[in-house]
């Protein structure tokens, strides 16, 4: 049996397909890293917006109600919107300058 297979004979890949096989596998392994690291926490961070989760328990649905308390009622989230924008606005202005005098 063992002599029969090995007579067989593939035909080695063309140029093209082990280009296409190496694309596949970088943009896979790409791909798994991306839903692990980066859209896994960004898809969890989205449903625990919406519950009350502490970290100690599973959280209960709360629907908007935690954006609501965010904007109508904590006055220092209005204060690290301003301060966002503004060091934002200085760093990507003084940053510009720098990088056009340099």
């Amino acid at each position: 049996m063992l002599t029969i297979l090995s007579r067989v004979q593939r035909k080695p890949f063309s140029l093209r397909q082990r280009e296409e096989i190496d694309f596949y596998l970088f943009i896979g392994l790409w791909l798994v890293g991306f839903v692990l690291f980066t859209g896994g926490p960004i898809l969890a961070s989205f449903w625990f917006s919406f519950t009350d989760w502490t970290g100690m328990t599973s959280g209960q649905f709360v629907g908007l109600q935690n954006y609501q308390t965010l904007i109508f009622e904590d006055k220092l989230f209005w204060t690290a919107v301003y301060n966002t924008f503004y060091y934002s606005f200085g760093a990507v202005t003084l940053g510009t300058a720098a990088g056009r005098c340099l």
